[in-house]
């Protein structure tokens, strides 16, 4: 796409050179030398049809601003793939994803993306993603809707605790419509997931997208602002979403109030297969079906996907994951392969959380810390990501009352300067 002028191309390759050489200086500085790097794979594909009565909104009138809605029955596949390599807590992914759609009264509909994000090594329970990307839209019924972009994208992830995150994601792209109209979209949104209970989780989110012409600053700009709640609940195998938004869309002069609620439920039926529906509806309290932004979708469809990665790296012997015990204070191991945060929770504050966290040691995927104990027989567990994993190799176990185990560390009185390893029990 040619012409990205202006203060706003100059901004957008700054700041994409600049996430990318402290990519790259983080990756060389702050790799292990001993990390071999590993690599996976993926490939989901889903085949869907519905109805979708505002599948397109086209702005072919005569005057070039009223916007007319085109839907119907449609039938489509949406293709993805994705190549990733990881390294030292780094992680670097390649991916691609198409969406074909084809209906009476739109035609077909034909998108397609090419990203290239890199993961940086998590840092006190901070997660950074930069990405890069490049795609087309095709209306092949309506050339003038057709367009091209490129453009980058930052996100980011705090866990504030094992069940709260806060996300954020922030997405700029210069496009390129027709032979004579090129804008700048961007636009960012901001969520708090919550994990309720380890079935049901909530995020409230809110979120701001605009345009801006470049070429014609008299051409339409359009802005949308909404806030939201989403909801994702999972129950005898299946997997429901609800969503609901109030906000704002619109052309800067005629703005419209829209209120959305959506669900989707999905349903595994194997490891690598499964069947999916969604509904949603979009209207105006103000126009109501006569809104050029109302719209009703249905769709139901089946998906299947398939995982492909290289072999771990060879583990340390279990010898080195059992607990080690010196002067009153207790070392911990895990290994947590593509872990974020690695907390362990015990018997010697009263199972307080979140917990203490472990430091990620320069071996691969191995957690560590070290907590000084009282003497006495000390109950523990670790929590990964939130979920609660069962202590490798520990001295001894004991039910947890729930289905599990906890893992038992014995402490001594201190003796002096004695190393004194705890041992597995047969």
């Amino acid at each position: 796409m040619g012409g990205g002028g202006g203060w706003q191309g100059r901004l957008l390759r700054v700041v994409a050179c600049a996430g990318w050489l402290v990519f790259l200086n983080s990756l060389v500085a702050r790799s292990p030398a001993t990390a071999a790097p590993r690599y996976d794979a993926e490939i989901d594909i889903e085949a869907a049809a519905g109805h979708d009565d505002n599948i397109l909104l086209s702005t072919e009138a005569a005057d070039g601003a009223v916007l007319v809605r085109r839907g119907g029955l449609w039938t489509g596949v949406t293709p993805a793939l994705s190549l990733g390599l990881r390294a030292g807590g780094h992680r670097l992914t390649l991916s691609y994803l198409g969406d074909l759609r084809v209906g009476a009264d739109p035609g077909r509909l034909f998108s397609h993306e090419v990203e290239l994000a890199a993961r940086l090594r998590s840092w006190q329970g901070l997660r950074i993603t930069m990405a890069a990307f490049a795609g087309r839209f095709d209306a092949a019924a309506f050339p003038e809707e057709t367009f091209r972009y490129l453009g980058g994208e930052w996100r980011l992830r705090l866990a504030a605790t094992d069940d709260v995150a806060l996300l954020g994601r922030y997405r700029v792209e210069l496009r390129e419509l027709g032979a004579a109209l090129r804008d700048v979209a961007h636009g960012g949104e901001v969520s708090l997931p919550i994990g309720l209970f380890s079935w049901l989780s909530v995020s409230p989110r809110v979120s701001l997208f605009q345009t801006t012409p470049l070429t014609d600053p008299d051409g339409p700009h359009y802005e949308r602002a909404t806030a939201g709640l989403d909801a994702a609940a999972e129950w005898l195998g299946f997997r429901l979403g609800l969503e609901g938004s109030i906000g704002t869309a619109g052309l800067r002069e005629d703005r419209e109030t829209l209120w959305s609620v959506g669900a989707a439920l999905r349903r595994p039926l194997g490891d690598h297969v499964g069947l999916f529906a969604t509904a949603a509806t979009t209207r105006s309290p103000a126009y109501g079906q006569t809104s050029a932004y109302a719209r009703r979708l249905v769709t139901v469809g089946l998906w299947a996907g398939a995982r492909m990665a290289s072999a771990a790296p060879a583990r340390p012997p279990a010898e080195d994951l059992s607990p080690r015990v010196r002067n009153g204070r207790a070392r911990l191991r895990l290994l947590a392969a593509g872990a974020t945060l690695v907390t362990v929770i015990g018997s010697w504050d009263d199972w307080a959380t979140p917990g203490v966290t472990l430091r990620q040691t320069r071996a691969p995927d191995l957690w560590e810390v070290e907590l000084p104990l009282a003497a006495g027989a000390h109950r523990y567990r670790f929590v990964v990501d939130g979920r609660a994993r069962r202590p490798p190799a520990a001295q001894r176990y004991v039910s947890d009352g729930f289905g599990g185990q906890d893992g038992v560390v014995d402490v001594d009185a201190p003796l002096g300067a004695a190393d004194s390893p705890g041992e597995v029990e047969p």
